[in-house]
């Protein structure tokens, strides 16, 4: 009997531990003061723990690469690595992992013009690569390659058409089938976005020129892709209401009947809003949404995790001053709870934000600090809090109106395959500092590097005047690009300032970057 008693109260506390077992939330920097690290992907490991993808850009430009760092649960650095191809350029799109518990990841050699998986263990060395032959398919950073569970997929675009493309491949990284989507008279301008349903369709997110589409109007399309790489779909999104619509990111709820929800922003007078559309697996509106603040500039990228119908976002107010924010939502998109967590530190190209196990979410972002470009990693419990000062934004929904119109695009095959591939990559551990766990910075510091860079006006409609102001340095280059990484102008600082006709470019939002002797300063303003 007293066995019995002996097992049922292990049992028990097995049971109470479980239950009261403490959730993991930290805000936290990782940061240099040698080299710029642009994170865009965190991922949660089968072990519990977290991995973080980054851009790795030294000071002199060269050797860039890409940096991997692995978290404990709590946030505590494991280790860091970064990755590079001397004398030239490699670029991540993601990582994920294996189900034998390695980690893959997908990059390209700008010298050598191909791209690569590499196969590495969990403490970040490699142990295989492959190189992904013919067919002139790129794909650019972001979770742009998904596992169904027995097969990988990349979407991507293609370099010789401009047309948007996917590829299938097995575990072993044979290529089954790899296709592209053509559309008579438009090119494609980026993949943005794709993702599996239960089924095993692909969903893909993708940007045309306007002149041969139906509504002409921002160029966004949506197709479907059956697992055997035929194309069930396609549809653009078309908007009745007036303002300037981004989207940038499209996630399946395999939840939930395989709804499509796109993510993005809607840009007004003083104002961007945070917009979410939501499909039936069939392509058909369901819902159109949009969560706007009022005093709140502008949203960046979003990401909405489906199964929590959680959004998670930053958020600038007119003041300068940026967030990190977290709602959600109920079944007829209300808002039910919301976090907002404030602080001054810039911030850039949007988070990129996971379910983690405990029901919490997992978010990094690009954050400046000092100037340089450094990873944020911010993990919030399944309240949405993380233990850091809050405040509350009052959000304010209102419907969209948005249909969508069938879009005629012609699949036709690439001949792709893979190959063993030697590893030519050199990987060094690098040690980073830690600041946390709210990651915030001073007021002074802030206003410091708030000084050293003006946008005016901001909004603009026909001239953008910038201005160093807290420089020793008296020129430099100065680069304008889009939402989607794109170069649209450039030029030269004389006397620490230039002025820089914008009345070609389309209504939206818009990065600035400003590189000097001293360094690089980015910032955002919005054409009118």
């Amino acid at each position: 009997m007293k066995k019995y008693f002996l097992i049922l109260f292990v049992f028990a506390n097995l049971i109470f531990h479980k239950v009261t077992k403490a959730q993991s939330r930290f805000k936290n920097i990782y940061f240099d003061s040698l080299t710029f690290h642009q994170s865009h992907q965190v991922l949660e490991t089968s072990d519990g723990k977290f991995l973080v993808l980054g851009t790795r850009e030294p000071s002199d430009s060269i050797n860039v690469g890409f940096t991997l760092i692995k978290l404990e649960n709590n946030g505590d650095l494991i280790w860091a690595k970064d990755y590079y191809q001397t004398g030239s350029k490699c670029e991540a799109s993601c990582i994920l992992e294996t189900q034998a518990g390695e980690y893959l990841i997908h990059y390209a050699s700008y010298s050598l013009g191909s791209q690569f998986f590499s196969l590495l263990d969990t403490s970040g060395n490699i142990i295989s690569t492959k190189k992904i032959n013919n067919g002139g398919l790129v794909v650019y950073r972001g979770n742009k390659i998904k596992f169904d569970g027995s097969n990988y997929v990349s979407c991507a675009i293609s370099t010789t058409s401009s047309d948007p493309g996917a590829v299938k491949f097995d575990s072993n990284l044979n290529a089954v089938w790899s296709n592209k989507y053509s559309l008579s008279g438009s090119q494609s301008q980026n993949v943005l976005y794709c993702d599996f349903d239960s089924r095993g369709n692909l969903f893909v997110l993708t940007i045309f020129d306007l002149s041969t589409l139906p509504c002409q109007q921002f160029g966004y399309v949506v197709m479907k892709i059956d697992p055997s790489g035929m194309l069930k779909w396609a549809e653009e999104l078309c908007y009745a209401n007036n303002g300037e619509h981004s989207i940038n990111n499209l996630v399946c709820d395999r939840t939930n009947n395989d709804h499509v929800h796109l993510n993005g922003a809607k840009s007004g007078t003083n104002m961007q809003s945070n917009e979410h559309v939501e499909l039936d697996s069939n392509g058909a509106v369901l819902s159109a949404q949009n969560y706007s603040v009022p005093g709140i500039f502008y949203f960046n990228e979003n990401s909405f995790l489906p199964s929590l119908q959680t959004f998670a976002l930053e958020a600038q107010d007119t003041n300068g001053f940026y967030a990190n924010s977290f709602f959600k939502l109920n079944s007829v998109g209300q808002i039910t709870t919301q976090k907002t967590y404030v602080d001054t530190l810039l911030r850039d190209y949007g988070p990129n934000a996971i379910e983690t196990s405990d029901a919490g979410v997992a978010m990094t972002d690009l954050v400046f600090l000092n100037g340089v470009r450094q990873i944020e990693v911010i993990k919030v419990d399944s309240s949405l809090s993380l233990g850091c000062p809050q405040t509350t934004l009052t959000y304010f929904d209102s419907s969209i109106a948005v249909n969508v119109q069938p879009v005629s695009l012609t699949p036709s095959s690439i001949g792709i395959t893979t190959s063993s591939y030697s590893n030519f990559l050199t990987i060094v551990p690098i040690q980073l500092n830690k600041i946390g766990p709210c990651s915030t910075i001073g007021i002074d510091e802030y206003d410091l590097l708030k000084q050293s860079f003006l946008l005016s006006p901001n909004p603009a409609t026909t001239n953008l005047t910038l201005q160093l102001t807290n420089s020793s340095a008296h020129s430099g280059n100065y680069f304008i690009t889009d939402l989607c990484g794109k170069q649209l102008k450039s030029g030269v600082l004389h006397s620490n300032s230039a002025e820089v006709d914008v009345n070609s470019l389309a209504a939206g939002l818009y990065f600035v970057e400003i590189q000097t002797g001293e360094g690089r300063v980015t910032g955002k303003f919005v054409k009118e």
